[in-house]
């Protein structure tokens, strides 16, 4: 089997719609999330902290679609619920630092 190459069909179960979203570059857009280390003023280091996951997320995405296993969509999907999770999170985040009473015990 080359590396470009799909599984072999009896090798893996193949349903329709069982490809979304992108699981492998569901992954790396979780890796995104170290931007809550550094300070909401500090672009640069915020920058810094989401291109490896930005990076890594793209190139198991494209590596998927290279496959067939994947689409465009599938990745860009997963993109966006990363993003959406990633900002959900930051936003409780900074409640429960400004309300006590909000913070998980």
């Amino acid at each position: 089997m080359g590396i470009l190459q799909s599984y072999e069909p009896n090798l893996v179960r193949v349903k329709p719609g069982q490809c979304w979203p992108a699981g492998h570059a569901s992954g790396g857009f979780a890796l995104m999330g170290l931007m809550f280390f550094a300070a909401k003023s500090d672009c640069r280091m915020r920058l810094l902290l989401i291109i490896p996951g930005f990076t890594l997320s793209w190139v198991t995405g494209l590596f998927q679609m290279a496959r067939g296993n994947h689409y465009l969509s599938h990745t860009s999907t997963s993109f966006g619920i990363a993003l959406m999770v990633i900002w959900a999170l930051e936003v409780i985040f900074e409640m429960s630092l400004k309300k006590p009473e909000l913070r998980f015990k």
